[in-house]
C-alpha cells in the first residue's frame, strides 16, 4: 500500500478520534467529538475514488 496524504490524513484523524473517545469515559462530550472525527477519519481512509484519473475526451463539439 502506497503511502500518500489520504493514508496518512486519515490514520491521524482515526488515531485523535480514538484518543477523545477513550478521554470520553471521563468527560462525556467528547465522546461525540470523538465520534465525528473517527468516522471522518475512516472516511478518508478508505475513500478510493479520488485515486480514479478520468480520461479527456477530445470531441471536437459541434456549433
Amino acid at each position: 500500500m502506497e503511502f500518500n496524504s489520504r493514508t496518512i490524513t486519515g490514520s491521524i484523524f482515526m488515531i485523535i478520534g480514538l484518543f477523545l473517545l477513550i478521554i470520553g469515559f471521563f468527560v462525556w462530550i467528547l465522546v461525540l467529538y470523538g465520534l465525528i472525527i473517527f468516522l471522518i477519519g475512516f472516511f478518508i481512509f478508505t475513500n478510493t475514488k479520488e485515486d480514479e484519473i478520468e480520461k479527456i475526451n477530445y470531441k471536437k463539439v459541434k456549433k
